[in-house]
């Protein structure tokens, strides 16, 4: 993995690189964070009383809303960037967001455009492989 693109991957794995939010909120699209919002509270990921705004996201820090919070304060605790840099690779709190993400992901599959299926599926249902490769490239 390039540093270029290790710099998108999240404390979780998430390839912000891919994300619709994170896409929508750099190009200041109001309009797409809105109708993010309203594809993510179909799928039941989010609640219907969010305010699209509370979606903006530039990358992973602590000032975004995020589904695995604890996670990333772990990781971000330990001066890493993603859990893949922590020699305790994989632990349970990343185990537990894998298996989320997997619940998550059979919410979405038929109710979303083919494209937005693909930018889900790049962006977040491939934290497991990200985070993999960058803990075998540090620690072999």
């Amino acid at each position: 993995m390039t540093q270029a693109h290790e710099d998108t991957i999240g404390a979780c794995g998430d390839d912000c690189s891919y994300c619709l939010r994170y896409k929508a909120t750099l190009s200041r699209n109001t309009e797409e964070l809105k109708r993010i919002k309203d594809l993510w509270v179909s799928f039941g990921w989010r609640d219907a009383k969010i305010n699209w705004r509370e979606l903006e996201c530039r990358g992973c820090r602590k000032e975004n809303k995020c589904a695995y919070e604890n996670l990333r304060n772990c990781a971000f605790e330990k001066g890493l960037k993603n859990c893949g840099m922590c020699q305790k690779y994989p632990c349970r709190l990343i185990e537990a967001a894998f298996d989320r993400t997997e619940t998550l992901f059979k919410t979405c599959t038929f109710k979303c455009s083919r494209e937005d299926r693909i930018a889900l599926e790049k962006s977040f249902n491939t934290k497991k492989n990200n985070l993999d490769t960058i803990h075998n490239e540090m620690f072999g």
